[in-house]
């Protein structure tokens, strides 16, 4: 899922809720890169466990020098590096927003 986290700033969001195919294909680097390299900030997020915020990733920094030297190849490393850093060693936050509805 791709979405703008907000109009008042350039920055797309990337929920990435599994790893597929398309996440390393030339098409999505490609994408990303043309993102990159335009100044637009590029996020990778992933769903925690549930009651859990989720954890977002920047990805520009990571993918500079990749996107400069139109390596397709080191952009899908770091793709993938940068979902694996997320799954293995984040420290998930809990969510403790208190859910009401007027309706009910």
């Amino acid at each position: 899922m791709i979405r703008s986290e907000s109009f008042n700033n350039d920055t797309i969001t990337i929920l990435v809720l599994r790893f597929s195919e398309f996440l390393v294909s030339e098409e999505f680097a490609g994408l990303v890169g043309a993102w990159v390299q335009a100044g637009i900030s590029v996020e990778f997020e992933r769903v925690g466990p549930e009651g859990h915020l989720p954890a977002k990733m920047r990805m520009n920094e990571l993918l500079e020098e990749a996107v400069a030297a139109r390596d397709l190849r080191e952009m899908q490393k770091m793709f993938a590096w940068s979902l694996a850093h997320i799954d293995q060693s984040h420290t998930w936050e809990r969510d403790e927003t208190e859910f009401y509805s007027a309706l009910a």
